[in-house]
């Protein structure tokens, strides 16, 4: 039986290529039939193009489509996975600016706070009205939500339809993966008990309980070995390891410290990522009254008690958008304090 998986934004450059690898890497979703839908019909066409040129390229059999019209790649699906953005990456700068003109700073601004407030606003009635469509046109699938705020819209479908649904993240993997729990640990992922204990909201979960084959506790491990200070803060603080910690930091404000002045532009955010010698400067920009060019940031530091957790040298690299849809890598060094 062909497995027919659509995609709510299948016009993502960042999100199908993936998907698209993952599939042609798992042999039970060989002949799978893909259905790419986007409001964009040249975004999805783009994409249904890479999506067949990497199936042949690795010689696998997987249909792939393109579509404008929803109903008809909802109609019949056995998975439904829901990746939208709503007014894309301008929209997402309204929503780091307008609460920033009000004193509120925010570094990712999709989850919490003013921000997630604006982008569930705009994203939860799409995201509810996919899993209503289901009911009618496929009411056996399987829903699975990459959108945020995804705790919301969580919500929103299982208040709506009842299609069975879940949200999911790119971070919740983590606790699963060999390779991030073994450079977590310390030792390889063969002497750690899996699973793991896991619990939390979506960017803000952690790890609960994590134990070793020969009977330790590896909590205190992890604490002992690792230099990131969030991961140390949040241990200390509520005895859990957290993961996707850069999303962590918005729902404790007072991790998060403006680096200059806020001038009325989009924030830069500062993550101190020690554990990795590195910290982090993302930035995002968005074109605003119609101008179409990208306006430069600000930085907003993300970071804990400097008194509490003395830092180390570390790499700043920082993240600068040519575009407004585009982005780019710098790196200097930087041993200053933070």
């Amino acid at each position: 039986m062909t497995v027919k998986i659509a995609v709510i934004g299948g016009g993502s450059s960042m999100f199908v290529p993936g998907l698209v690898r993952r599939l042609l890497e798992i042999p039970c979703f060989e002949g799978a039939e893909l259905r790419l839908m986007d409001v964009d019909a040249q975004r999805v066409g783009v994409m249904e193009k890479l999506a067949n040129e990497l199936a042949a390229a690795e010689n696998r059999k997987l249909s792939v489509t393109a579509t404008t019209e929803r109903t008809a790649a909802l109609r019949g699906a056995d998975f439904v996975i829901v990746a939208v953005s709503v007014g894309g990456m301008a929209a997402w700068g309204t929503d780091i600016e307008i609460p920033a003109k009000h004193g509120v700073f925010m570094h990712i601004a999709d989850s919490i706070g003013p921000g997630g407030i604006f982008r569930a606003l705009r994203n939860t009635p799409i995201v509810a009205s996919v899993a209503r469509d289901l009911e009618e046109l496929s009411p056996d699938a399987l829903v699975l939500n990459y959108t945020n705020p995804a705790s919301a819209n969580v919500i929103a479908m299982a208040k709506s339809s009842s299609v069975r649904s879940l949200s999911l993240c790119s971070c919740s993997p983590y606790p699963y993966r060999a390779d991030w729990l073994e450079d977590l640990v310390g030792v390889p992922v063969d002497e750690i008990v899996k699973p793991s204990y896991v619990g939390g909201i979506n960017h803000c979960t952690g790890i609960f309980a994590l134990k070793l084959k020969d009977g330790r506790d590896a909590m205190p491990i992890v604490r002992e070995r690792t230099s990131d200070e969030v991961t140390r803060w949040a241990i200390d603080t509520f005895g859990v390891i957290p993961y996707c910690w850069t999303h962590w930091v918005e729902f404790f404000p007072q991790l998060q410290r403006l680096e200059e002045p806020y001038t009325g532009r989009a924030q830069v955010s500062r993550c101190v990522m020690a554990a990795r010698s590195t910290t982090w400067t993302f930035s995002k920009s968005a074109s605003v009254s119609g101008s179409g060019s990208p306006r430069s940031g600000r930085r907003t530091r993300v970071r804990t008690d400097s008194q509490t957790f003395p830092t180390a040298p570390k790499t700043r690299a920082s993240w600068w958008p040519k575009s407004s849809n585009r982005w780019s890598m710098t790196a200097t060094s930087d041993s200053s304090s933070t």
